[in-house]
């Protein structure tokens, strides 16, 4: 998939979908810049239960924002995390969203548009993102790694994204430990170590035995609000020097690493961009992180590699669904 060089397309519904947040936004093209963002809106991802749901959440609020900007949409992007059907335009029911089964998506936004609809994972989307307008810009080889609710790999390699049949990239499948956290369906996956989602199960466990010692926890408020820990109240007490939460992200970081350091190894690529956890947390991430790849990838491809945080933040999702709409397929 590479960017498209001439276009005719001006106004660009957005959807991204996350494990947290539905986000859909109202973009204008401008040549050889960041698209304008003319509205978004954002709608909690388990507000939407069932499939008849999201179709009417995704519908009727593109609808409404392209009748309050008084515009008709060229194009519509999807940014999702996988597994998807990228060619088919499903939504292969992800991990980390509600149970939706097979949703049709990209068919569902053209049926209502009237307009060509692209469906893209969020890594890959995000990739191109970076690739070309953030931390990634000028290399051929480059990663970039979701890191929020989920955690899969963009690849950009010999500067074009690298797609393979459909879902290369999806490193936090991949198990690390025989028992873990929970991710991508995976007890001591990736995902499950690594991921927002993966930290707060670790917080969680951390919590739960200090209680079981009849100790006290300080980012959790009882026994009975374990469930309620998330990787963000961790962070906070980490940050405040919590030895306990510090521990928490020590592991999670050298598991990262230990992720990291496989990518480099089958890539070697010049640069990893890292999005939202470790850009909130890298103070706390990257002792572990570097102590782990130091002492699990190739030593040459290392030196030659960066790792750095992404450029953009919250502003990603509406960025990721304008990439996908705006990007052609091309073969590997």
């Amino acid at each position: 998939m590479t960017e498209r060089t001439t276009t005719q397309a001006h106004h660009i519904v957005g959807v991204d979908i996350g494990g947290t947040t539905i986000t859909l936004s109202l973009c204008r093209e401008q040549a050889d810049a960041l698209p304008l963002l003319l509205e978004s809106v954002a709608v909690g991802t388990r507000e939407v239960p069932d499939a008849a749901a999201v179709e009417r959440v995704l519908t009727q609020g593109a609808r409404d924002l392209l009748a309050r900007h008084g515009v008709r949409a060229n194009a519509c992007g999807i940014s999702c995390g996988g597994p998807l059907d990228p060619a088919g335009g499903l939504i292969l029911s992800p991990p980390n969203l509600p149970p939706w089964g097979t949703l049709p998506v990209a068919r569902i936004m053209e049926d209502s548009l009237g307009a060509p609809a692209r469906l893209l994972n969020d890594a890959d989307a995000g990739a191109l993102v970076e690739w070309r307008f953030g931390a990634g810009a000028g290399v051929r080889h480059m990663l970039f790694i979701t890191h929020g609710s989920g955690f899969g790999a963009g690849i950009i390699a010999n500067g074009a994204l690298y797609q393979g049949s459909g879902q290369a990239g999806e490193i936090g499948h991949v198990r690390l430990e025989r028992l873990g956290p929970v991710g991508y369906g995976k007890r001591g996956s990736v995902e499950g170590f690594c991921s927002g989602g993966g930290i707060a199960q670790l917080a969680q466990a951390a919590a739960a035995e200090r209680y079981q010692r009849g100790l006290e926890v300080t980012f959790c408020d009882g026994p009975d609000k374990l469930h309620l820990i998330r990787a963000e109240d961790a962070a906070r007490a980490a940050a405040s020097g919590d030895p306990v939460a510090r521990d928490v992200f020590d592991l999670a970081g050298d598991y990262l690493g230990r992720a990291l350091a496989l990518l480099v190894d089958l890539f070697a690529p010049e640069r990893i961009v890292l999005g939202a956890v470790y850009q909130r947390s890298q103070p706390l991430l990257e002792p572990s992180m570097r102590r782990a790849l130091e002492r699990e990838a190739l030593a040459a491809s290392l030196e030659a590699c960066e790792i750095v945080p992404a450029r953009f933040t919250t502003e990603l999702r509406h960025l990721a669904a304008f990439a996908a709409a705006t990007c052609e397929e091309t073969h590997g």
